[in-house]
């Protein structure tokens, strides 16, 4: 995840395919594992929703994209996010 963030910080989108856990909406891989997976782009404001609508059950991120555009090293504002 640390260095999904840190890709599309830096590129504005990145594409991305289903790794082998075969879930539909699964964004884990760099490359392509299907052979019918055309790949995801992927954005910030799209990681974002996802972790809004897994990992925080519904809540809320206000404010984590800006955050992460506004300043460097993504991966250490994530992760502060995370732990505070």
């Amino acid at each position: 995840l640390v260095e999904l963030v840190e890709a599309v910080v830096e590129a504005g989108t990145v594409r991305r395919y289903r790794c082998r856990c075969g879930c539909p909406v699964c964004i884990c891989s760099k490359e392509r594992v299907w052979d019918d997976d055309d790949g995801t782009d992927v954005t910030l404001d799209g990681v974002v929703e996802r972790l809004e609508g897994t990992l925080w059950a519904g809540g809320s991120l206000d404010g984590v994209a800006a955050t992460l555009r506004a300043r460097g090293d993504a991966a250490t504002r994530l992760l502060d996010s995370w732990a505070g």
